[in-house]
């Protein structure tokens, strides 16, 4: 889950990551300090992190099962 420090859905979001991983699904949380809601849409580095994460995540869930 990715997070940004000023997004006024932050703590909800990390709040709901946490029960995830107490019930035993695999959780990792990101927070990008600095960032505002929806910062991935915009052409900064962060954004290219952010996105390479997710990249990188979905990968992991499509192909480690083969």
């Amino acid at each position: 889950m990715i997070t940004s420090e000023y997004d006024p859905l932050r703590d909800s979001a990390e709040t709901y990551a946490i029960r995830l991983a107490e019930v035993g699904v695999s959780t990792v949380v990101v927070r990008f300090n600095g960032m505002i809601h929806g910062f991935y849409n915009l052409p900064i580095q962060h954004a290219r992190v952010a996105i390479g994460l997710i990249g990188s995540a979905l990968k992991q869930a499509f192909y480690s099962k083969y």
